[in-house]
């Protein structure tokens, strides 16, 4: 069971079960979605960053700030106040760069510094947003390639750090929606190699592939081990390329799939980069044949070929070398791909999709993307039409289980399935059949998704071009509230009196003539409750950290993340366990305090004794009046209020541990004033 918050908006799925009485394994069930709109409103703050490279013939960036008809869609979104700021990824990052004073030329000694200041401050830019959205432009950049731009910005530790900072900002469970283009297949930036003077995805395929599902195979995991053995980078930078390999090998947070050759029982192939099924036809027809017509029109044509390193493409994947590459001088035979079902008769990447041709996306999965906040048509829900887009590039790893529950995290909504009526029309055979890349295999969801989130992470395949029907940006906007919703929010904590109020003070009412504190000279007793509405696999419990504002040159004080950097307090002296205690309100148990070690300190973050709690349980909180400083003591005996204390300041820091205990949300806090009120002698 869970409470639903009080501030809670949004859609809520749920199933009943009814189950016979004498056997439980006839039963049967019904689902459904209830809407939950409140008086007050949510409100949502959205950084859009677009792409730095505006595609060719028409194509440009669908700027959100700018469409009227999302504006006004969004105001029919019940109990959301959504603001949407877009921006180009190199206006972001040199705003940033400009905003926290970091100027390119005062790093000429020490690059690495450079690229963790860029890190650090885009970080702390990105936590005043609820979510980002990144894309809807086709090819997209981060940042910029042109050396002529101002500011830095063409440097590679600018880009790379920002979009360092952004894959953190997903790893700490904060809201993403990412778009097409995005990604890519190019992880060089080498024009020698890749054939272009330009590139893009590339910063996107070095950092955030994995944290967004797209690395099957492991590829980035090897692509970061061999750049943390890297001797001519800096070991600053080496030592950042290892912890995240860390994260990358932990089997407990990522697992991959196993590239194997067919009809050869355990021998593994090198080919890693998880390439969809059609970005190698286009290479075979774009890049090693530059084939422009259909597959019937060269059938008999064979390609002389002198050499693998002779043919471009920015992956070097050993499975097409293996596959299509012969000796020097023999001839590859393409007759094989003339018609081949599998392809599709119309499988050019040219003819379905650079002739604008709308297409059609199919429903995989029914849920709140489909449903909340507008309800697509049934008619609508199964074939929906969308604007002129493509495939991508990468294959999604469907079998990654990083919260460990048992079940696949990537849930896909929508595939492309076909291209519209309109189009087909025109390009029937003349037997009236028809295949394209798309309808020879509907509903592939490893090559041909359109929208799917895993977590925190939601993936649209709109953006190569900008969406002209309504349809098509009710369901963005429901997927954009559902990447929101996935979001892990931080959860909160409130000190409260017997009657069950929030409160942030308290007195202690002393007698000053016999010395002694109304209700005990031994503690304060007040009552806690944490709460956590996020829906976690893996939650182990909120964890709860007690500390006391002391002043400056306090022996043993710190500063503590989220508390001394938010201005909450200067200093901070954590409180162990012998100076609060814990138990369940109305006469439970004490709470056993957990010591911190190195092995729980979650890479320094935490910084004192805790305890784990649940949520929506209160418990009575008794903290030590010896530790507070309020008094002047004499052995075990009060004698006078402490002329150096005015007030005691207790904060606690509330954090949900989740993923089995290997990742925790952002921390809240609440601070409890604790004063002396001194009784009147009525004599």
């Amino acid at each position: 069971m869970r409470q639903v918050p009080d501030d809670y908006q949004g859609m809520l799925p749920w199933k009943l079960v009814f189950y016979d009485n004498s056997n439980v394994l006839v039963r049967t069930s019904m689902s459904g979605y209830t809407a939950i709109n409140r008086d007050t409103e949510v409100s949502i703050n959205v950084l859009q960053l677009m792409s730095d490279k505006k595609a060719s013939s028409g194509k440009v960036n669908w700027n959100l700030q700018k469409d009227e008809e999302v504006s006004e869609l969004l105001e029919e979104v019940p109990g959301f106040d959504v603001t949407i700021t877009s921006e180009k990824v190199s206006a972001f990052i040199s705003g940033v760069m400009s905003d926290y004073s970091i100027n390119k030329t005062d790093y000429s000694d020490d690059s690495a510094q450079y690229y963790v200041n860029i890190y650090n401050a885009v970080s702390a830019e990105l936590k005043k947003y609820d979510m980002v959205i990144m894309g809807f432009g086709d090819n997209y950049t981060f940042g910029t390639t042109d050396t002529s731009v101002a500011a830095g910005m063409a440097d590679e530790y600018a880009n790379m750090a920002s979009a360092e900072a952004i894959r953190d900002y997903i790893e700490d469970g904060n809201s993403v929606l990412f778009t097409h283009d995005s990604s890519s297949y190019i992880n060089t930036k080498d024009s020698s190699v890749s054939g272009k003077s330009w590139y893009w995805g590339y910063e996107f395929n070095k950092t955030l592939r994995a944290a967004v599902g797209l690395d099957r195979y492991g590829a980035l995991r090897e692509y970061y081990y061999d750049m943390s053995e890297d001797d001519d980078i800096p070991e600053a930078l080496r030592e950042r390329y290892k912890a995240y390999y860390d994260v990358l090998n932990d089997p407990d947070e990522y697992q991959y799939d196993t590239l194997t050759q067919p009809g050869a029982e355990g021998v593994t192939l090198a080919g890693r980069e998880g390439l969809t099924k059609y970005t190698v036809v286009r290479y075979m027809r774009r890049h090693l044949m530059n084939l422009l017509a259909d597959y019937e029109d060269r059938a008999s044509e064979k390609v002389t070929i002198s050499g693998e390193t002779d043919f471009y493409f920015p992956v070097k994947n050993t499975l097409l070398a293996s596959a299509l590459y012969k000796p020097s001088g023999s001839t590859a035979d393409l007759s094989s791909l003339a018609g081949n079902s599998l392809l599709g008769t119309y499988a050019d990447y040219e003819v379905d999709s650079e002739s604008g041709a709308r297409l059609v996306a199919t429903m995989v999965n029914e849920g709140q993307i489909t449903n909340y906040p507008f309800k697509i048509s049934d008619d609508e829900l199964k074939t929906l039409t969308v604007a002129n887009t493509h495939y991508q590039w990468l294959q999604p790893d469907m079998e990654i289980d990083r919260d460990g529950d048992g079940k696949n995290d990537i849930v896909v909504w929508y595939c492309l399935s076909d291209l519209d009526y309109d189009a087909k029309e025109q390009k029937y055979a003349d037997d009236g059949s028809y295949d394209n890349i798309y309808n020879i295999c509907p509903n592939d969801v490893v090559n041909n998704y359109y929208i799917y989130n895993m977590g925190n992470v939601t993936y649209s395949g709109a953006g190569h071009t900008e969406p002209a029907e309504t349809a098509e940006k009710k369901l963005f906007i429901n997927t954009m509230v559902a990447a929101y919703s996935a979001g892990v929010k931080a959860p909160g904590i409130d000190f409260k009196n017997d009657s069950g109020d929030s409160i942030d003070s308290v007195f202690v009412m002393y007698d000053s003539s016999n010395n002694i504190v109304l209700g005990g000279n031994e503690s304060v007793n007040v009552k806690l409750e944490a709460n956590d509405y996020n829906i976690l696999s893996g939650m182990t419990g909120i964890r709860l950290e007690f500390f006391m504002a002391v002043t400056e040159g306090t022996a043993g004080a710190i500063e503590v993340s989220g508390i001394t950097d938010t201005g909450a307090a200067d200093y901070l002296l954590p409180i162990s366990g012998d100076s609060i205690q814990l138990s369940v309100s109305g006469g439970g148990a004490l709470l056993t305090c957990q010591t911190l070690t190195d092995d729980n300190s979650m890479d320094g973050y935490f910084k004192a004794d805790y305890y784990l709690v649940q949520s929506d349980v209160t418990y009575d909180a008794d903290i030590s009046l010896d530790m507070l400083g309020l008094f002047s003591i004499s052995g075990d005996e009060i004698t006078d209020i402490s002329e150096a204390a005015s007030a005691g300041s207790v904060i606690v820091r509330a954090t949900t541990i989740y993923d089995s205990g290997n990742k925790y949300t952002d921390s809240s806090i609440s601070t409890l004033s604790v004063s002396v009120a001194e009784l009147f002698d009525l004599k």
